[in-house]
């Protein structure tokens, strides 16, 4: 948020209104030594702004059998390798 002097704020009053309005940050003005603030009355919420695509690249189903396959192998390494943990006495 950067400040903006008033006599830039008359040359782009409508560019500097409709990005508050859109982004929901306030923009900072400074007029004879003095600070002001254009803020948004309302609360904007952030994920209104989000716009959905596309992040998987592949079969989302293939993603699914790895993470099931991770899993078990994370069961395995504790129940074969680690069996103190399943031991609730030596854990304390």
């Amino acid at each position: 948020m950067n400040v903006v002097t008033v006599t830039s704020l008359r040359v782009n009053l409508f560019k500097i209104i409709d990005k508050v309005i859109i982004s929901g940050v306030p923009q900072k003005l400074e007029r004879k030594g003095k600070k002001l603030k254009i803020v948004l009355d309302e609360k904007i919420d952030k994920f209104d702004n989000l716009v959905s695509h596309q992040s998987i690249i592949g079969e989302p189903e293939k993603l699914i059998s790895v993470i099931k396959i991770f899993a078990w192998s994370l069961l395995y390494l504790r129940a074969f390798y680690f069996p103190m943990l399943n031991n609730p006495f030596l854990l304390g």
